[in-house]
């Protein structure tokens, strides 16, 4: 799939959930193998970790030139990460982990796209905890920031 403008946001999210479905993260916990479900939103009900919600690209517009020709389009893509507090937060260092190596080792898939990461790529959050239905969980987040090509 090539990234035009008038599709942009529908496109680069297409793009990047394509290559973390193809490459899911997993860990180990228990001796049993662990796999993130790639999801659109976070689920309340009948939720089943670790998921990985992927929100939708956020576009930003740079014109290049004073009479307004020209321009870079800067894409980010927040990607926050669920695991039980159980699992410890080795299981959401193993998700970010996985999906920093994703990201970098397919750069000529997103570049063939039409996507560029930035000289800066990643940005990270701290892994907290919180209670929701009754499940601890522990949450952290990664911006994934590419330009058009």
């Amino acid at each position: 799939m090539t990234i035009s403008t008038e599709t942009i946001r529908q496109s680069v999210y297409s793009v990047v959930r394509a290559l973390l479905v193809a490459n899911k993260p997993n860990y180990s916990y228990d001796n049993a193998t662990q796999t993130y479900s790639i999801v659109a939103e976070y689920g309340r009900q009948n939720a089943v970790f670790p998921y990985v919600v992927m929100n939708p690209a956020s576009i930003n517009v740079e014109l290049l030139n004073v009479d307004g020709s020209g321009e870079d389009y800067m894409a980010d893509v927040q990607l926050d990460l669920y695991a039980l507090e159980a699992h410890r937060k080795v299981a959401i260092d193993a998700g970010l982990d996985s999906i920093r190596n994703t990201i970098l080792t397919n750069q000529s898939s997103l570049q063939t796209s039409g996507l560029l990461l930035m000289q800066e790529p990643f940005d990270e959050s701290n892994t907290t905890p919180f209670e929701d239905s009754g499940q601890v969980l522990n949450t952290s987040s990664i911006i994934l920031k590419m330009k058009l090509a």
